[in-house]
């Protein structure tokens, strides 16, 4: 449990996401977010990440998949991970496993999810240390 971050996670509430940045040399996923009623603007980034996953629930085609102006639900932090994932590589008709990571934050979206491991993340300027190193 981290006890500035976490309030700073919950009041994250009717937010939309403008813009995703993924830079995979740097190891950032950067969010650019608007308060919708408000419409203040919000930064989350997230530095040293390791792996990121994204789950597109959506069953429409004509889904846009851009995800700009798309609403988030929330943005959770999870201290012990939440749950392993793997990636699986098919090797002489047995699978193995070649990758595990236990992502530590999730950003809840209308129809996906991005599940990230990262070191850091960065709530308008305000820096936080969740490694586990």
């Amino acid at each position: 449990m981290h006890p500035k971050l976490d309030p700073l996670l919950d009041a994250l509430k009717q937010i939309t996401l403008s813009t995703l940045a993924i830079d995979v040399l740097e190891d950032k996923i950067s969010l650019d977010l608007k308060k919708r009623q408000e419409q203040e603007s919000l930064s989350v980034k997230f530095d040293g990440v390791s792996s990121f996953f994204f789950i597109d629930e959506s069953k429409n085609s004509e889904h846009d998949r851009t995800l700009a102006n798309i609403d988030v639900n929330s943005i959770a932090y999870y201290e012990g991970g939440l749950g392993e994932f793997s990636t699986l590589e098919e090797d002489y008709g047995d699978f193995g496993i070649k990758m595990v990571t236990i992502p530590n934050f999730a950003v809840e979206m209308k129809d996906s999810s991005l599940f990230i491991e990262a070191d850091y993340i960065e709530i308008n300027g305000e820096r936080f240390d969740v490694s586990t190193k």
